[in-house]
């Protein structure tokens, strides 16, 4: 009686917002991974990983944790987050859930240390979470845009709430993707009418040596493929480079990007829609486009 008592007076002299974040809280975690062998035993592994620390969250945080290729083996473009959203969203439409993390198969969770994190923030506002990354300046993957936008380091997960997950406009978006984790921030902030990311040390980066107080961390020795009796060593015989380009710029950027790098690459060729023995570039049918290389991925000759 005591002890119901205390509890009663405590949500008496705090917020209701506040007494609202101490009930508990439902947490899906989705280990987006790759279909391969190789990545779904990691992704299981991660999983068993969190299944293994329930007990010690048990009174205040109920996790469910799915595999992404169990669930959606044949999506498309799950990589780029919003074909995956789309996926959750309708799947867990009639659950009530308050949080979802999204990680890959060596992102290593910590339940107690997000337990924190889930409680400070308002799961029925929209919340968009992680490690924040920021330009230094204008660079070419990021459409050399100066907005000086916080994107999250993807490596280390990212935490929405339920309510930022069933907002996303899950129409039409461009079919062009360079850098998933910065196109992904682009698209909730939607030209500042949207969300910005939170920033959350306890996503903690490679860097971070000590990792007793994270949340979350990438696990950067985790899937190193070091050469044994069975691999060896991958050198230069080993790696073939293809160069797409066009004849309008033969004379500029082919140039530049020979003198930068393409020299240097061992086995190579410079495919164009015209045939020019100075450079060498050697003829495909792939058509040009004006942006994105995703034609080129479909009608190139391998």
């Amino acid at each position: 009686m005591k002890q119901l008592v205390a509890a009663l007076v405590c949500c008496a002299v705090i917020t209701n917002a506040d007494c609202e974040t101490l009930k508990k809280q439902k947490l899906l975690v989705v280990i987006n991974n790759e279909n391969q062998d190789h990545h779904i035993s990691f992704a299981k592994l991660s999983r068993s990983y969190i299944y293994g620390q329930l007990q010690s969250v048990r009174d205040r945080l109920a996790v469910e944790v799915v595999i992404s290729t169990e669930h959606w083996p044949d999506l498309y473009g799950s990589w780029t987050f919003l074909p995956l959203l789309k996926e959750i969203s309708d799947l867990y439409s009639e659950d009530k859930l308050d949080w979802l993390l999204i990680v890959s198969e060596h992102t290593e969770v910590n339940l107690s240390n997000l337990l924190p994190v889930l409680e400070k923030f308002d799961a029925r506002e929209k919340q968009f979470i992680g490690h924040a990354l920021q330009d230094s300046e204008m660079v070419i993957i990021h459409h050399f845009s100066d907005s000086k936008l916080l994107y999250p380091d993807t490596s280390c997960g990212v935490l929405l709430s339920w309510k930022q997950v069933i907002s996303t406009n899950h129409g039409e978006k461009e079919d062009f993707n360079i850098d998933a984790k910065y196109e992904l921030a682009s698209y909730f902030y939607n030209s500042g009418e949207g969300i910005t990311l939170a920033h959350v040390p306890v996503f903690c980066s490679p860097e971070v040596q000590d990792v007793s107080n994270c949340a979350t961390h990438y696990k950067v020795n985790s899937h190193i493929c070091l050469p044994s009796s069975s691999h060896k060593a991958v050198t230069d015989d080993d790696i073939f480079v293809m160069v797409k380009t066009g004849a309008v710029f033969h004379d500029s950027r082919v140039i530049l990007q020979k003198k930068l790098w393409v020299d240097g690459v061992k086995h190579k060729e410079i495919c164009s829609e015209l045939e020019d023995k100075s450079i060498p570039t050697v003829k495909i049918d792939a058509p040009n486009t004006k942006q994105g290389k995703n034609s080129l991925l479909f009608n190139a000759p391998y």
